[in-house]
């Protein structure tokens, strides 16, 4: 197994850096969203919520009951403690599913000034404002 040293991780966090670069981003509000895609989005973001919580709780508390606690049931509140960092670090995953671009599928136009929807409802259609010389 190789070891990546100081020297790799300055490599990928060069790389990083220029991927972040490339990426565009354009900033919208107000997007209409179906009752489908509102309640989706919720549930994921309720899912995260809920992860990131308990194992907030679950890793502190752990650590205070750890320093509060007898010798003989610390490795105890050592997995505890481990499972609750675990389950923090998880809850990332169903906040990225209840984005904004994951549940409209939307990405940015390679120009940058737009946002481009692949697939969408006529629910979210219709709430688009009309452009001027449109009919």
């Amino acid at each position: 197994m190789r070891q990546v040293g100081l020297r790799g991780m300055l490599g990928m966090a060069e790389r990083l850096g220029e991927h972040a670069g490339k990426v565009r981003v354009t900033r919208v509000s107000g997007w209409p969203l179906c009752d489908v895609c509102a309640r989706t989005r919720a549930a994921w973001l309720t899912v995260s919520c809920a992860m990131f919580l308990a194992g907030l709780l679950a890793f502190a508390g752990s650590l205070v009951a750890g320093i509060l606690a007898e010798r003989g049931t610390v490795p105890a509140l050592a997995g505890v403690a481990m499972a609750g960092l675990v389950v923090l670090i998880l809850s990332a995953f169903p906040f990225a599913r209840g984005g904004m671009a994951r549940i409209i599928g939307a990405r940015t136009a390679p120009e940058g000034g737009s946002v481009l929807v692949v697939n969408p409802s006529a629910e979210f259609r219709a709430g688009l404002p009309r452009e001027a010389g449109q009919g």
